[in-house]
């Protein structure tokens, strides 16, 4: 019995020996050190100036432009009041030809630079000394010289993006008119100090691009113009003519816009303006003018801007009399100080 007691009390000691055995530490939880991870940002493609460099405002403001002479070809016509002539003059390589009305009498006469709106390939004649008011305003004396501009023949082809070309056939023409050296004996009562600006319709456009780029011109009559959008004018352009010659501006880069467009740079204008347009325009839509308006004044432009109820984009009767009225006033303030 002892025996077997001494037996059991050592099976309880080992028993409790083994409940106080050292148990081994759990191991340490593995700490994972998360990869930092950096994105980076697809950078946006950055606007490249080349090829359209040429066609900026910033650039067209730097360039110089002139060069040759302003020739007078024959007589056209003549009445009580002026002699109508066709002229050529050189632009960018190109010859461009025209015609000016001279008034009769010793002047000096201001001379207003007609710009013409939007005509098929062929189908204008350059040489129509009552375009765009021109006999109207010579009558009051006012020289007129309205180029028939590039790609209209006579006048040789050339590049036209964006209207561009079209804007450097108005500026060559004012820098010969203001270099006076240059000038035909035709034009020897031109007041080559006040120089004013007649745009109409897609002109319109081409005359905002020139009053932004030139201090030169004192004042500026805009009919129905286009927008100071340039990709704008050039869709609705396409649109309304399927003229393939507006298709080519949509290869230029949207983003060159803001260095293209003049919407952009009205607050480069020196000129005077005087704006006429008819709430019923379906070519450029009267939201168009007020929109250039609006900015004109925000930029401190001086600006007038005259809407005609119902009227379309081409005036007739009572609202051509009162553009033209209007614009003779807006000359006499502005040409004749």
């Amino acid at each position: 019995m002892k025996k077997h007691y001494l037996s059991l009390v050592a099976f309880l000691l080992s028993s409790c020996s083994l409940l106080r055995a050292p148990v081994a530490p759990a191991p340490a939880p593995t700490v994972i050190h998360p990869t930092a991870i950096v994105i980076t940002p697809t950078p946006l493609p950055t606007p490249t100036l080349a090829p359209y460099e040429q066609y900026t405002i910033d650039y067209l403001r730097k360039r110089t432009y002139g060069g040759g002479s302003l020739q007078v070809l024959e007589k056209l016509a003549e009445n009580d009041s002026f002699i109508s002539y066709s002229i050529r003059y050189p632009s960018e390589g190109l010859n461009i030809y025209g015609f000016m009305n001279v008034p009769k009498g010793p002047g000096p006469f201001p001379v207003i630079v007609s710009i013409h709106g939007y005509t098929a390939y062929g189908k204008y004649d350059p040489f129509n000394p009552a375009l765009d008011s021109a006999d109207l305003l010579a009558a009051n004396q006012f020289i007129v010289i309205h180029p028939g501009l590039r790609n209209h023949p006579p006048s040789d082809r050339g590049d036209n993006l964006l209207r561009v070309g079209m804007t450097l056939d108005v500026m060559n023409l004012i820098a010969l008119v203001k270099a006076r050296s240059e000038l035909p004996p035709e034009l020897a009562s031109a007041n080559t100090d006040r120089i004013g600006l007649w745009g109409t319709s897609l002109g319109g456009e081409i005359g905002l691009r020139v009053i932004t780029i030139s201090p030169d011109v004192n004042a500026a009559v805009l009919y129905s113009p286009l927008s100071g959008n340039s990709e704008r004018n050039s869709r609705q352009l396409y649109e309304i003519t399927r003229d393939e010659e507006f298709a080519k501006d949509f290869v230029v880069p949207l983003e060159m816009q803001e260095r293209i467009s003049l919407v952009y740079h009205y607050h480069k204008i020196t000129s005077a303006v005087q704006l006429h347009h008819g709430t019923a325009d379906t070519t450029a839509p009267i939201s168009w003018a007020v929109e250039t308006c609006d900015f004109l004044k925000a930029a401190g432009i001086s600006i007038q801007c005259l809407y005609y109820q119902d009227a379309g984009h081409v005036f007739g009767g009572d609202g051509l009399r009162q553009l033209q009225q209007s614009a003779l006033e807006f000359y006499r303030t502005h040409l004749y100080p």
